[in-house]
C-alpha cells in the first residue's frame, strides 16, 4: 500500500511525504517493476509515479497495460476500475471491470465496495454509490462520496448529516485534495467532483468542509 492510499484510509488530507521518503518509495516501485513487469498492481503504481511527474500519456499507458496483464485478477481490477473512468474517461470499461472483480471474489472485501463507490459516483449511478458506501471502510473519502451522492439524489437532510460526521470525525481532511489523485486526471471526472447539482452543489460542500481545516 503506497503513501497516497495510506492517507486516504487514514482519512487525512493527502500531503507530500518528505523528499527522501518519496524517493525511497519511487525506487522501490521501479525495482519491483523491473523484477516483475507483469504485476498489475505495480503497473498502477508506475502509472501514479508518471502522473505525479507530469507524464500523463505514460500514466494512461501504464493503467492500460495493468488492465491487460491483470484481466483475471479481481483485486487489481477493483483497484483499476476508478482509473478507467476517472483518468482514461472510459466508463463502460470501468463498470465492466468492477462487475468482473465482484464475480472473481464472491466474498467481496470492503475494498471492492470502496472502489465501486467512486466508480458509481463518476458514472452517475448515485443510488449504487450510496449502496456501495454502506459497505465501504469508514473513511473520510467514503463520507465525502456518500455526501455528494446523497446531494445528487436530493437527500438534503441525509447529506447534511454525513457532512457533519465528516467534519467531526476527520477535521484535518481537505476534500479538495481528492482532485489531486492520479485516478482523477480526466476533466469530466474532475468536474463531477468539483461541481455537483445546482440545487446542492458538491463544490459548495467541498469548500465549506475545506474551511474546517
Amino acid at each position: 500500500m503506497h503513501w497516497t492510499t495510506s492517507c486516504c484510509l487514514a482519512g487525512r488530507r493527502t500531503r507530500k511525504p518528505p523528499k527522501r521518503v518519496y524517493e525511497a518509495y519511487e525506487q522501490s516501485i521501479l525495482r519491483a517493476h523491473e523484477l516483475d513487469p507483469a504485476d498489475g498492481t505495480i503497473l498502477i503504481e508506475i502509472g501514479d509515479l508518471r502522473a505525479k511527474a507530469g507524464d500523463l500519456a505514460g500514466a494512461r499507458a501504464a493503467y492500460e497495460e495493468a488492465a491487460r496483464v491483470a484481466a483475471n485478477h479481481g483485486d487489481t481490477l477493483a483497484l483499476l476500475a476508478k482509473y478507467f473512468v476517472g483518468a482514461l474517461g472510459r466508463p463502460e470499461e470501468a463498470q465492466a471491470m468492477m462487475q468482473r472483480a465482484f464475480r472473481f471474489n464472491p466474498g467481496t472485501p470492503p475494498m471492492y465496495f470502496y472502489n465501486q463507490l467512486r466508480v458509481a459516483y463518476l458514472l452517475g449511478d448515485f443510488q449504487d454509490a450510496v449502496a456501495a458506501a454502506r459497505h465501504s471502510p469508514d473513511t473520510a473519502l467514503t463520507k465525502l462520496f456518500l455526501a455528494m451522492s446523497l446531494a445528487r439524489l436530493g437527500c438534503d437532510a441525509e447529506t447534511e448529516e454525513v457532512v457533519r460526521a465528516l467534519r467531526r470525525d476527520h477535521p484535518a481532511f481537505d476534500p479538495m485534495s481528492v482532485c489531486e489523485y492520479p485516478w482523477l486526471l480526466d476533466a469530466r471526472a474532475q468536474t463531477a467532483v468539483r461541481e455537483g447539482p445546482p440545487e446542492h452543489q458538491a463544490s459548495s460542500l467541498l469548500s465549506t468542509s475545506s474551511r474546517m481545516i
